[in-house]
């Protein structure tokens, strides 16, 4: 991993900085400035991403909030992509109050889905998608830093309780053997990478959550009519 410098925080500093977001919620979030939003990443979820960082990451999100000051905090090599210039210069002034340096971070304004296929392929220790949400976005942001996440390393997916959030979150618990659940906090889930190459080479069979037959509707009747009969019976057998 790149050394990032004196940038890095203490761990008591660092702790001091989660336990800031968790208890303040400051609001980092919105285009105005004047009606700025206090969303973020969930308290367990904060303190687990800040005990698993460490300073020379070289770590990438789609997306920015609470999660970027983290990254700032323990000195990471940080890329922050998402559409809300006023959002990363909110987010550069709360570092500033907290004594948090920035300058190994990177504010991209841009959209992830127009700035992740022209970026250069290097290695990534952690990723966390948590950027727009609409169909087909979170499935591009996994697309294009899977294989730039290193062996060991972390992937985050956040908001599994919006439907593309969920799909991928089930697709990849399904890839054992290349991606591996290592925690879950309600709505969102830590994954470390196995093996190197997890997309390249891979046609749909040798993917699980691809390969597996769609019930039929006509079959998924049949099942829901088996099961109410079942249960039915079995009520009628206890009286």
């Amino acid at each position: 991993m790149s050394k990032a410098g004196n940038n890095a925080m203490d761990d008591a500093a660092r702790q001091r900085i989660v336990e800031e977001l968790c208890s303040a919620r400051p609001k980092l979030h919105g285009v105005d400035d004047a009606m700025p939003s206090g969303l973020g990443l969930r308290n367990d979820v904060l303190r687990h991403l800040g005990g698993s960082l460490r300073t020379g990451m070289r770590t990438l999100e789609t997306g920015c909030g609470y999660s970027t000051v983290l990254f700032a905090a323990a000195g990471c090599r940080h890329t922050a992509i998402s559409p809300s210039p006023e959002e990363h210069a909110r987010i550069a002034r709360f570092c500033a109050d907290q004594g948090i340096s920035v300058a190994h971070v990177a504010f991209v304004a841009a959209s992830s889905l127009d700035v992740l296929p022209t970026m250069k392929r290097d290695p990534l220790d952690v990723v966390l998608i948590d950027g727009l949400h609409a169909f087909p976005a979170p499935f591009i942001d996994w697309y294009y830093t899977a294989e730039r996440i290193v062996t060991c390393g972390l992937l985050v997916v956040d908001d599994t309780n919006i439907r593309t959030g969920r799909i991928l979150r089930d697709f990849l618990v399904q890839e054992k053997g290349r991606w591996a659940l290592r925690a879950e906090m309600k709505r969102t889930s830590f994954f470390e990478k196995l093996v190197p190459r997890v997309i390249d080479g891979i046609d749909w069979p040798m993917q699980p959550y691809c390969a597996t037959k769609i019930a039929s509707p006509t079959r998924r009747l049949r099942r829901w009519i088996r099961r109410k009969v079942t249960k039915h019976a079995s009520r009628a057998a206890s009286r």
